[in-house]
């Protein structure tokens, strides 16, 4: 059953130390996500999980190209996992991808996503209870021909990020997500602005997103708790009772924090970028308005 922690304020990846404090006998894996395309702290996180001797798995599903230390994440921990979603910074419409390093991981992941098969069996062989999660021939020709633009798109997702982020830091009430010195790479599949309503004369976080979206520049408000969501009470039928969990960084976030530009703003030229810096200043000079 899925277990819940906390994540860092500065970051929005997982907390560390919460994690150990979360890790008991019962526990088989640690799932890491690099949220927004930020590797999370997977020095601390290798580490733990080696003595404790857990798994480590990386929900890399934001973070193609992204680097922790010079290392691609994804090849770091015991599993990396990989999103071809439609909003994703490599795409086919949905699918993924798994990389893995250990044999048998590596076989139990590929019977499991198609139908329960062994490399060595029969077609109709199932060892396994699985399912077709088999990607088609011709999302992995539109997956190869993406490939080609992966690079130099993370490149100019990376030059205006730092360029926005040199923009905003004259604004008050946005502040972007502090980047780990050992990140070498943030794949930025999100621009994440921390929003203060303080800094806006009290208006909510929902009208801010209102009024930016108005000036042109599309953004949203991010996700709420998962741990919230009906699927875990149906799933585990109150065992453990989530709705008992409390994680008071996350919550804050989901409820009025988290600004997100999705990475498609970040391949523009410097004029676009620095028009959406204009943009959010220019809210702010109007923020009276806005708790009207």
């Amino acid at each position: 059953m899925p277990v819940f922690v906390d994540v860092s304020p500065d970051t929005y990846c997982i907390d560390v130390a919460a994690v150990e404090a979360a890790v008991t006998e019962r526990t088989r894996a640690v799932i890491a996500v690099h949220l927004a395309g930020q590797p999370a702290d997977l020095d601390a996180l290798v580490t733990l999980c080696r003595a404790r001797g857990v798994r480590l798995i990386e929900d890399a599903a934001q973070a193609h190209c992204a680097e922790w230390k010079g290392r691609r994440v994804g090849a770091i921990g015991d599993l990396g996992t990989f999103s071809f979603q439609a909003s994703k910074n490599l795409s086919a419409g949905e699918g993924g991808f798994v990389l893995c390093d250990d044999e048998a991981l590596a076989e139990a992941a590929w019977s499991i996503h198609n139908c329960g098969r062994t490399r060595d069996g029969e077609w109709y062989e199932h060892a396994l209870i699985g399912g077709n999660y088999r990607m088609t021939e011709f999302q992995a020709a539109l997956l190869l021909s993406q490939m080609r633009n992966l690079e130099s798109q993370t490149d100019l997702r990376s030059k205006n990020a730092a360029l926005l982020t040199e923009h905003l830091s004259d604004i008050e009430g946005v502040r972007p997500l502090v980047v780990d010195d050992r990140v070498t790479r943030h794949a930025y599949h999100l621009y994440v602005m921390r929003y203060d309503a303080a800094a806006f004369g009290g208006a909510s976080r929902d009208r801010f997103v209102e009024a930016l979206c108005a000036e042109g520049v599309p953004c949203v408000t991010g996700y709420r708790p998962l741990y919230r969501e009906p699927a875990f009470q149906a799933r585990f039928r109150g065992k453990p009772d989530y709705s008992r969990v409390h994680c008071p960084v996350t919550e804050r976030i989901c409820a009025d924090e988290a600004v997100w530009l999705n990475q498609n703003l970040l391949l523009g030229t410097e004029e676009d970028t620095e028009q959406i810096a204009a943009a959010v200043r220019k809210v702010h000079g109007s923020a009276d308005q806005l708790v009207n």
